[in-house]
C-alpha cells in the first residue's frame, strides 16, 4: 500500500491499537470526529450464546466518519459467528455502512480484536482478527489502517463517504483476496496431480476440478444441511484410506451419486455410508461421466488425498467466486501457475462498467423509493423497482471465468434484498394481502412464492433475481467451466445472507437452473446447411424477443472481450490469424476497417442485436430502448486512425456515449502480464437529455485512482465533451501554410554507416573520413542528448573513398552484408550502391524541425528540436523543413500539443505523433504576415531560453529536463512558451491567449469543420454519369 503513517504518529497510534483504546486510535491518531451527541446510540443485542453468559451484548459507538460510525463490543471472550451478525444486523439498520469492533479482554484471555465490516468483494461480512500479542499482527493492521489517515487536505477539504468506503474497502477488502488466493494455490497443486495421474484431456480436467470446487464449496456454506458441520465432501475424504489408494474410486461414486435422480421423496439414492450426507445436484454439474483415473496410485494417490484433504479444511465460504475465478483460470499451465494471483480482474475494475451502465441508476432509484413521505407511494416504489432488476437480462459475450457475470447477479441480488430488507425494517410488507387457495399470505416462501403472477410474486420473499437471466459466451471450455460452477457459488452465498436476514433461503439442490454460459465462438458460427463459416446470431444466445422488452425486459451487455491490435491478430497465414480476420468482417459488414482492434467485433456485434431488438420493439409500440452495452477495450479505439472506422457506423446508427473512463491501467486476467492501458465506453441509443448527464471518469495518475469528473452534456468520439467530429487521416496537410511531414533517413546497413562515440576518434582522425562525418540523429539522441554519427558520402568520390582505409573497409562490410540479405528485401537491392543510405528524396536541405516519435504524457509541451541541414535524422524520428523556424513554433505551442493528446494515438500513455493523422489535420487558418513574423518571433524566444539554460550550466540539458513538468521549468523558458502560446492562439482564432486547453480545444474543432468545409465546397462537382444508350 502507498500510504503510510506520519512519523509523529506511528508509535502512538501503535500503542492505542494494542491497548485497545479503540476512541483514540480513530480520534487522536487518524482524525476521525468523535459522535455526535445523539446521533448514534449505544445498543444492548440480545443473544443466545454460551459465550456471552450475560445473553447481551453492548456496543458503543466511539468514533465517526462522513456517516460511517465506528462501533465497539466489549466482551470477555469473542463471541460465535452467529452474535456477532445479530448485533450487525441491529447496527445495520442505523447505517447501511459501519466498522464494529469486538474486544477480548477477559481476565485469562489472550487478548483478541475481530474488525467486520461491509466488504465489496463478498455478500457476507468480512472480517479480519488481531491477536494483540503478534507483532507481526499488529504491523500488518497499521499498514491497512494509515489509509483511513485524514490528512491536512482531508481536514480542509472534507472527504466523501465514497472515497472512504473506497480507502476502507482497498485496505481490508484484503482479506478475501489472500484468501482467494491461497484457495487457488491449493487447487493448483490438485490440478498437477491430477495430470501426473494422467489426465490430459483439458476439458475432462476441467470438468472435474469444477466438481471439486463445487464440493468444497458446499461444504462450507451448508448447502448438503443448515447445520454447522455439515461437512460431507470433508468427511468422505478422511474415510479413505490414508494412502489413498481407493481415493479415486470413491469420488468416481460420489461424481455417479450425485447425478442420480433418487426415488420417492428422498433426496439422495441410495448409498452406502461413505457417501452419506450428500443430496442429489443434477442440473448437468455431474452429468457426463468423467472418471478420475483408478489405477491412480503410489506417492501420486497419496500426496492427492494429503493436498484435497488440507484443501476441504479451508473455509470456502470466505472465498470470493468473482475473484476465485480470475485466478483459478490461471492454473492450466506451469508458466501462469508460477505467477498465480499475481493479477487478476479486480472487482472495482469490472464495477467501473458496471456502475455507470446500470447498477447506479438502480441504486439511486432506491434512494429516492427510501424517500417517498407517502407510505402508499413508497410501497409501489420499491415493488416497481424489485420488479424492475427481475426483469434485467445480461450478458457477456467474452465471459471468460465469468467475473463480469457473477458480479453482476451478485449486486443486483444485494440490491433485491436490501428491498426487502428496507419493506420490512419499515413495517411495509402486505401483511393485508388476503389468503389465496392455498392458505398463503404476505411474505410467501419457497414455492408457493415462485408460482405466484407477476403481481403478487413481489410479495413474496422467493428471490426474482435468479441466475437464468444471465448468459455468457466464451471460447474456450476451461474458463466456461469455471463460470458456471462460480455462478451456482455466489447463488450460494446470497442464499446465506438471505438466510443471516430472514431466517429463509429458498431451496435449490437438486439444482433446476444455471446460468446460459455457452462454449463457442462469440464472432462466427459454421452454417449447418453450407458448411461455411456465417456471422453469429446473437438472438439464439440471448432470446429475447419484442413481446418480452413490451413485458419489462431490459438487456444490458458489457465485458472485457479480448484485444489485438492490427499487427497482433496472430502470425500471417496461420489459422488463429484467419479465424480473428473472419470473425471480424462477419461481424463489421461493409463496415469493416482492417486497422481496427479485434474487440471492436463485439461493438459491433452488440451495437446490432440491440438496434434490431429495439426496430421490433417499436414495431409493437415500446418507445423505451430496450438495452445498452459498454466494454473495456484498449485505448487505441478512441486515439488516432481507427476512431472514425469505429465510431462513424456507430454514430450513424444512433449511438451515442452514455459514459466512459479515459485511459487508465486495467490489470490483465492472464497472470504475468502488465498492466494495459485502457479505456471503458457504454452506448445507448436513448434520446440525449437536456442537462448534462454523460458521465466521465478521468485517472488521477499521481494518487493512482479514478476521478470522476462533472458530467457533460454529450462526449464525442475522442471522448471529449467537444464538436463531434471524426477526424480522418490525410495524405496531405489541410492547412497551406504549413509543409509535410516526412520521415528521416533510414540507414539500412547493419550498422557499417553508423558511427557510435567510442570509434568517432578514429573516424575524426582520417582527413577524408572527417569531411563525411555527420550527426546522426535518433529518438534517443534527440531526447536524451545522445551522441553519434553517420558516414554522409553522398558527394564522395570512389577515389576519396578507396583512399581512406576506414572508409573503403565500412563500405565493402556494407556491401558483403546488403549482399546477404534476402534477395526480395530492399538492403539487397540497395547492394550496389553501399556508400549510401536507403535513397531519401524528401530529406531537408535547410534547417528543420525533428520531431520524436513518442512524447511522455506529462511533458506540457510536445518536445522538438531545430537542426540545420548538416544533421541527418534516422528514420526513428520524422522531419518537417523549417527555414524560418514557424514550424518548430507552432509544433512548441500548447494548441498543437491540444490537438496531439484529443486526436492522437497512445503508446501506453505515451503521447505518439502521427503525420498522417494529427499533422495533416492540423487546422491552421491563413494568417496575416504580421502575425507569422510574432509567431516566428516568440518561437524564437523558445529557442533562446534553452541556449541561455545551457550556458548557464556548461552542457546540454536533456529535453526530458527541461520540460519534465511546468512545476519544474525553468522561469525564463516558462515566460517564453507563455508568450508563444499568446501569439499561436490568436492565429488559430483566439482573442487573446487561451486560458484552458478546453478552450483551444473548442476552436481547434471549429477550425477543422471550417476548414474542411472549405475544401469540400472547392471539390468540383461530379458530372454525372452518362445513360447508356439500348438499342430500340
Amino acid at each position: 500500500m502507498a500510504v503510510t503513517w506520519p512519523d509523529s504518529k506511528y508509535e502512538a497510534a501503535r500503542g492505542y491499537l494494542v491497548g485497545a483504546r479503540i476512541k483514540d486510535f480513530f480520534v487522536e491518531s487518524l482524525g476521525w470526529d468523535s459522535p455526535r451527541r445523539g446521533a448514534y446510540k449505544a445498543q444492548s443485542v440480545k443473544v443466545d450464546d454460551p459465550l456471552v453468559p450475560s445473553g447481551v451484548l453492548n456496543v458503543e459507538c466511539v468514533a465517526a466518519q462522513s456517516g460511517i460510525p465506528v462501533w465497539v463490543c466489549r466482551v470477555d471472550r469473542i463471541p460465535s459467528n452467529t452474535s456477532q451478525l445479530e448485533v450487525d444486523r441491529t447496527l445495520r439498520a442505523l447505517s447501511m455502512h459501519r466498522l464494529c469492533i469486538f474486544v477480548q479482554e477477559g481476565v485469562g484471555f489472550t487478548p483478541r480484536q475481530v474488525w467486520r465490516w461491509p466488504s465489496a468483494s463478498s455478500s457476507r461480512l468480512t472480517r479480519h482478527e488481531l491477536l494483540v500479542t503478534d507483532e507481526a499482527q499488529v504491523e500488518a493492521l497499521l499498514e491497512r489502517c494509515a489509509l483511513l489517515y485524514l490528512t491536512s487536505d482531508d481536514i480542509a477539504n472534507g472527504v466523501s463517504i465514497l472515497d472512504l468506503l473506497d480507502r476502507m474497502r482497498r485496505g481490508f477488502d484484503v482479506e478475501t483476496v489472500n484468501e482467494t488466493r491461497e484457495a487457488t494455490n491449493q487447487m493448483a497443486g490438485l490440478f498437477e496431480l491430477l495430470a501426473k495421474a494422467g489426465m490430459s484431456d483439458d476439458k475432462q480436467i476441467s470438468t472435474v476440478m469444477a466438481r471439486l470446487l463445487f464440493l468444497l464449496f458446499a461444504d462450507d456454506t451448508q448447502m448438503w444441511s443448515e447445520s454447522e458441520d455439515s461437512n460431507s465432501f470433508e468427511r468422505m475424504i478422511r474415510g479413505t484410506h490414508q494412502e489413498g489408494t481407493d481415493l479415486a474410486q470413491r469420488l468416481n461414486e460420489l461424481f455417479d451419486l450425485l447425478n442420480k435422480k433418487p426415488s420417492g421423496a428422498s433426496a439422495v439414492a441410495d448409498a452406502p455410508e461413505y457417501l452419506s450426507g450428500f443430496k442429489y445436484v443434477n442440473g448437468g454439474m455431474f452429468a457426463d461421466a468423467v472418471p478420475i483415473p483408478a489405477e491412480m496410485s503410489g506417492a501420486v494417490a497419496k500426496t492427492f488425498r494429503q493436498q484435497l484433504l488440507t484443501t476441504s479444511e479451508r473455509d470456502w465460504s470466505k472465498v470470493s467466486p468473482a475473484i476465485f475465478g480470475s485466478m483459478f483460470q490461471s492454473v492450466r499451465t506451469k508458466e501462469t501457475r508460477r505467477k498465480l494471483g499475481e493479477h487478476y480482474t479486480s472487482e472495482e475494475d469490472v464495477l467501473k462498467t458496471l456502475n455507470p451502465l446500470f447498477l447506479d441508476e438502480l441504486h439511486d432509484d432506491f434512494e429516492k423509493a427510501k424517500k417517498q413521505k407517502d407510505e402508499g407511494k413508497r410501497r409501489t416504489a420499491l415493488n416497481n423497482l424489485r420488479r424492475r432488476i427481475a426483469n434485467i437480462r445480461f450478458m457477456d459475450p467474452a465471459c471468460g471465468c465469468g467475473n463480469f457475470i457473477i458480479i453482476a447477479y451478485r449486486e443486483l441480488r444485494k440490491l433485491e434484498l436490501d428491498i426487502l430488507v428496507r419493506m420490512r425494517d419499515l413495517n411495509e410488507l402486505d401483511t393485508k394481502f388476503k389468503h389465496n387457495k392455498h392458505g398463503e399470505s404476505s411474505l410467501m416462501l419457497g414455492e408457493a412464492g415462485a408460482r405466484q403472477g407477476p403481481i403478487n410474486r413481489v410479495r413474496s420473499l422467493e428471490p426474482m433475481v435468479t441466475i437464468d437471466n444471465f448468459y455468457g459466451l466464451e471460447l474456450d471450455p476451461w474458463p466456461a467451466s469455471i463460470a458456471r460452477t462460480a455462478m451456482f457459488l455466489v447463488e450460494r452465498q446470497m442464499d446465506q445472507k438471505m438466510m443471516e436476514e430472514f431466517g429463509y433461503a429458498p431451496v435449490r439442490l437438486p439444482l433446476s437452473h444455471s446460468a446460459h454460459i455457452l462454449e463457442g465462438d462469440a464472432l462466427t458460427e459454421v452454417d449447418l446447411a453450407s458448411g461455411e463459416h456465417v456471422d453469429r446470431d446473437w438472438s439464439k444466445v440471448l432470446p429475447v424477443t419484442a413481446q418480452d422488452v413490451s413485458d419489462g425486459v431490459r438487456v444490458y451487455i458489457a465485458g472485457n472481450p479480448p484485444f489485438a491490435g492490427q499487427g497482433k491478430k496472430g502470425t500471417e497465414g496461420t489459422e488463429e490469424k484467419k479465424a480473428k480476420e473472419r470473425g471480424m468482417r462477419l461481424a463489421w459488414g461493409e463496415d469493416y476497417a482492417g486497422y481496427l482492434d479485434f474487440a471492436t467485433a463485439w461493438f459491433a456485434k452488440a451495437a446490432r442485436y440491440l438496434k434490431t431488438l429495439q426496430e421490433q420493439s417499436e414495431a409493437l409500440g415500446v418507445t423505451e430502448v430496450p438495452g445498452e452495452f459498454a466494454f473495456v477495450s484498449t485505448n487505441s479505439i478512441v486515439q488516432g486512425k481507427p476512431v472514425p472506422s469505429l465510431f462513424s457506423p456507430l454514430f450513424r446508427d444512433g449511438w451515442r456515449i452514455k459514459f466512459a473512463y479515459r485511459t487508465f491501467p486495467w490489470k490483465s486476467e492472464a497472470t504475468g502480464k502488465a498492466a494495459v492501458h485502457c479505456v471503458i465506453t457504454g452506448f445507448t441509443r436513448s434520446e440525449v437529455p437536456e442537462k448534462r448527464s454523460v458521465r466521465v471518469f478521468d485517472y488521477d495518475w499521481a494518487a493512482q485512482r479514478t476521478v470522476e469528473a462533472e458530467p457533460v452534456h454529450a462526449l464525442n468520439a475522442y471522448l471529449l465533451g467537444n464538436q463531434n467530429v471524426l477526424v480522418r487521416e490525410r495524405s496531405k496537410p489541410l492547412s497551406s501554410l504549413i509543409p509535410e511531414v516526412v520521415r528521416g533517413s533510414q540507414s539500412t546497413d547493419g550498422g557499417n554507416l553508423i558511427v557510435e562515440a567510442e570509434d568517432y576518434p578514429v573516424f575524426a582522425a582520417d582527413p577524408v573520413a572527417a569531411r563525411y562525418l555527420r550527426p546522426f540523429i535518433g529518438a534517443k539522441q534527440l531526447i536524451h542528448n545522445l551522441e553519434r554519427w553517420c558516414l554522409w558520402l553522398e558527394d564522395a568520390s570512389e577515389e576519396e573513398i578507396a583512399s581512406s582505409p576506414v572508409l573503403s573497409n565500412r563500405v565493402e562490410k556494407n556491401r558483403e552484408w546488403r549482399s546477404a540479405q534476402p534477395q526480395k528485401g530492399d538492403a539487397y537491392k540497395l547492394r550496389d550502391i553501399p556508400h549510401l543510405m536507403r535513397p531519401n528524396k524528401v530529406r531537408p536541405l535547410t534547417s528543420y524541425v525533428c520531431i520524436p516519435r513518442h512524447v511522455s504524457a506529462d511533458r506540457p509541451y510536445f518536445t522538438v528540436k531545430y537542426l540545420p541541414a548538416e544533421a541527418i535524422s534516422s528514420d526513428a524520428v520524422f522531419m518537417a523543413v523549417d527555414p524560418d523556424g514557424f514550424v518548430f513554433a507552432i509544433i512548441s505551442s500548447s494548441m498543437f500539443i491540444a490537438w496531439q493528446r484529443a486526436i492522437g494515438g497512445q503508446i501506453k500513455s505515451d503521447l505518439r505523433f502521427a503525420n498522417t493523422v494529427v499533422w495533416n489535420n492540423l487546422p491552421l487558418p491563413e494568417i496575416s504576415e504580421e502575425q507569422r513574423r510574432k509567431v516566428i518571433a516568440a518561437g524564437r524566444k523558445v529557442l533562446a531560453a534553452r541556449e541561455a539554460i545551457e550556458e548557464r550550466e556548461g552542457a546540454p540539458v536533456l529535453l526530458e529536463t527541461l520540460y519534465e513538468s511546468l512545476a519544474t521549468m525553468d522561469p525564463a523558458l516558462r515566460a517564453a512558451h507563455d508568450e508563444l502560446d499568446s501569439a499561436v492562439d490568436v492565429a488559430f482564432g483566439a482573442s487573446r491567449r487561451c486560458s484552458s486547453d478546453e478552450a483551444r480545444l473548442k476552436i481547434l474543432f471549429e477550425r477543422y469543420q471550417e476548414l474542411t468545409a472549405a475544401e469540400e465546397a472547392a471539390k468540383p462537382a461530379k458530372k454525372p454519369r452518362a445513360r447508356k444508350q439500348t438499342a430500340k
